[in-house]
């Protein structure tokens, strides 16, 4: 039997639920309430970590890490915002915790000296930050 939606010069078109998931034997699953970024300029680092006070004030146990390219990590924001309209639609905004988020800093003189573009990338995070905090003012 001919499928008539697609031809042999063209491939179907896919979707995220198409693939087959296949978990790699050294596939690990696991909690993170904390992350750190350390970028470069190849790519982006996300280091995962548990907030364990038995261990200390403050203390981040960190147990992984998941290093991801730049269109990776723009493809990715794009995936968590749509996932996270799609919760909030169903079943409410998810508030910020005061103190989590602080406004960005301006850059020193000498900064600003050492790097050409730290103004206008400060005005970027300005806009990133007014941004969130309009639509988060519980965090403030």
């Amino acid at each position: 039997m001919e499928n008539k939606n697609s031809t042999p010069d063209k491939p179907e078109a896919t979707t995220a639920l198409a693939y087959k998931r296949v978990p790699d034997e050294q596939f690990f699953e696991d909690y993170a309430n904390n992350v750190v970024m350390e970028p470069n300029a190849w790519d982006l680092k996300l280091i995962f970590g548990k907030i364990d006070f038995a261990k200390g004030a403050n203390t981040v146990v960190q147990h992984s890490a998941l290093t991801l390219p730049w269109s990776q990590v723009k493809v990715g924001i794009y995936l968590l915002q749509f996932h996270l309209a799609v919760y909030e639609k169903l079943y409410g905004k998810v508030t910020v915790p005061k103190g989590v988020i602080n406004p960005p800093i301006p850059p020193t003189e000498d900064q600003q000296k050492e790097n050409p573009h730290s103004r206008k990338i400060f005005e970027a995070l300005q806009e990133l930050f007014r941004r969130f905090s309009e639509a988060n003012p519980e965090a403030f």
